[in-house]
């Protein structure tokens, strides 16, 4: 995997107050995503690095830490992971005029609060940014090529020469990795 140093961003015009449907809108950054990595893809990344595991060991292991991590969470406990931080067990319920009329039906949902740690934050804040096109305009460069694409296979399987340009018609996508 590329050694990645910069945060991708593309802008976007937001209500300046979202609640307020007449506030002005501006320009705000709003971070892109180059890709998901997978715990598969986390384990061989750091089998790559100064470590005398496998990949697949380092998977297994990890498998394990994050099923005990779950198992510890619906048992009330909060889990630290190093500098990393905290995870903890969030939950949406009902209101209730009383105490003793709230039931445990009243919770609607149970989620995972994440906490970052303070070394993880201060690592965090030395992020430099590099402002990519937005996921929306990635994807229609990436449809048009496409599109471009198969003209270019229907023009050649019609013995057509197309353009005369010999590049059979493809565009170039949006440049952006993912």
């Amino acid at each position: 995997m590329e050694n990645i140093k910069k945060v991708p961003f593309s802008l976007a015009a937001r209500l300046s107050v979202p609640a307020d449907k007449n506030s002005e809108k501006r320009i705000y950054a709003i971070a892109q995503e180059r890709g998901t990595l997978t715990l598969t893809g986390l384990a061989e990344h750091m089998a790559e690095h100064t470590t005398s595991f496998s990949s697949g060991e380092i998977l297994g292991i990890v498998t394990d830490a994050v099923n005990c991590v779950v198992e510890h969470l619906l048992s009330g406990y909060a889990v630290e992971l190093g500098s990393l931080g905290k995870f903890s067990t969030r939950l949406s319920s009902e209101g209730c005029d009383s105490a003793e009329g709230f039931t445990p039906a009243m919770i609607r949902s149970v989620g995972i609060r994440y906490t970052v740690g303070k070394k993880a934050k201060a690592k965090m804040q030395t992020a430099q940014f590099e402002q990519v096109a937005s996921r929306e305009l990635q994807l229609k460069a990436r449809k048009e090529a496409r599109q471009a694409a198969e003209e270019a296979v229907k023009d050649s399987a019609s013995g057509s020469s197309g353009d005369g340009s010999g590049d059979g018609g493809i565009t170039g996508g949006s440049g952006q990795t993912e």
